[in-house]
């Protein structure tokens, strides 16, 4: 009885272990995609700022090379920066 009962807990860990690692994969999958897509926009802002800039458009050309540039360094900082799972406590109460 009990080594029936052992096989099938290591069966159901073995199963949600094969879970959980197709999941990361599918996780992976996306997130390369969305870098993908960033990546893409990315350089078609910076294009499209060169070539509003070199058509006489310095203005908004400006704008669209600063934002993208700002935006860009934003998301790296932002990557860097370990999130908090958990809001401290107040200590002032």
């Amino acid at each position: 009885m009990a080594e029936a009962q052992a096989a099938h807990r290591r069966a159901v860990e073995n199963r949600a272990v094969d879970a959980e690692i197709e999941d990361n994969r599918d996780m992976r999958k996306w997130m390369r995609r969305g870098q993908r897509m960033a990546f893409c926009l990315a350089v078609l802002f910076l294009v499209a700022g060169v070539w509003l800039t070199l058509e006489g458009h310095p203005a908004v050309g400006g704008i669209a090379l600063g934002t993208t540039v700002v935006s860009l360094a934003a998301v790296f900082v932002a990557g860097r920066v370990p999130s908090r799972k958990t809001e401290e406590p107040d200590h002032d109460a």
